[in-house]
């Protein structure tokens, strides 16, 4: 099995692009091994069932975090040096979560991201499996209009710019809300949550991360966000930044009998993982 050439060399295409290319020799198949089949038609269709199979298999392996950067990050050249930084910044502090992400959403189709951004995410989702039907909203217009016309995605990977306080969450089997409650007012937050919470189809999961205001590094976390909203303008507020305790999820999880895991997910600032579960 040979894995990474057709992203290195791409059809149609004269230049060849970074990348790495994978070769992998599967056990060898006797001409007299007859579980394979007793006829030709019939060893045909099982040994190409078989190789489709573990190349499913392989791709799944090889394409991480890791490898699917540069495939995102072609997406995003020649538009400004700034988002190109920003890009790498921010896909070298996210690429372990997209992997974390990923394994646990599993064969679950349905994905609504709300508070997209530029959608590194959805892209990184989008090519583990191009089968998903992803809704990725974000309230900056200049941020959607820079993900919805990236070249390299098909129809089921959507971009939509929507203020999330008033757009009804699609029926899904994965909703993220990763870095965007604490910028809504505390009723926003509640209505919010709770749309999400009646949008999540039975064995749906909910990623939730935020900073949380009990934590003892969270000092750091509202000096990050101080940078990025003020000195870089990365991401734009309109209301004071509202960010809430821990036991505040707990409790939204205990009152939709929801199921949650607590992950932490920084050393330095109070950003916690909340995956809750129908």
């Amino acid at each position: 099995m040979i894995h990474g050439a057709g992203d290195v060399s791409p059809k149609n295409e004269m230049m060849v692009k970074d990348g790495t290319i994978n070769v992998k020799a599967l056990p060898r198949i006797f001409a007299n091994d007859l579980s394979w089949g007793n006829d030709y038609r019939s060893r045909q269709k099982s040994i190409s069932q078989y190789f489709k199979e573990q190349y499913r298999l392989f791709k799944d392996e090889r394409e991480d975090a890791d490898y699917l950067w540069q495939k995102v990050y072609y997406n995003y050249i020649f538009k400004g040096p700034v988002l190109e930084w920003y890009g790498r910044i921010k896909w070298n502090l996210e690429k372990k979560n997209y992997d974390f992400y990923n394994n646990l959403i599993g064969q679950r189709i349905l994905i609504t991201d709300l508070g997209c951004g530029y959608g590194f995410m959805d892209l990184f989702l989008h090519y583990k499996n191009r089968e998903r039907k992803i809704s990725a909203f974000d309230y900056d217009d200049d941020k959607i209009a820079i993900a919805a016309n990236v070249w390299n995605k098909n129809a089921n990977l959507q971009f939509f710019a929507a203020d999330i306080t008033k757009t009804e969450v699609p029926s899904s089997e994965v909703i993220f809300l990763n870095d965007v409650l604490h910028y809504l007012n505390i009723d926003s937050q509640e209505k919010v949550l709770q749309k999400c919470a009646d949008a999540l189809m039975p064995g749906g999961i909910m990623f939730i991360r935020d900073g949380v205001a009990d934590d003892i590094k969270h000092r750091n976390t509202k000096f990050t966000e101080l940078l990025s909203t003020k000195f870089f303008s990365f991401n734009k507020k309109m209301n004071d930044l509202n960010f809430f305790k821990t036991e505040y999820i707990y409790q939204f999880a205990k009152r939709n009998n929801l199921k949650i895991e607590e992950h932490k997910h920084s050393n330095n600032t109070s950003n916690r993982l909340f995956v809750l579960s129908k």
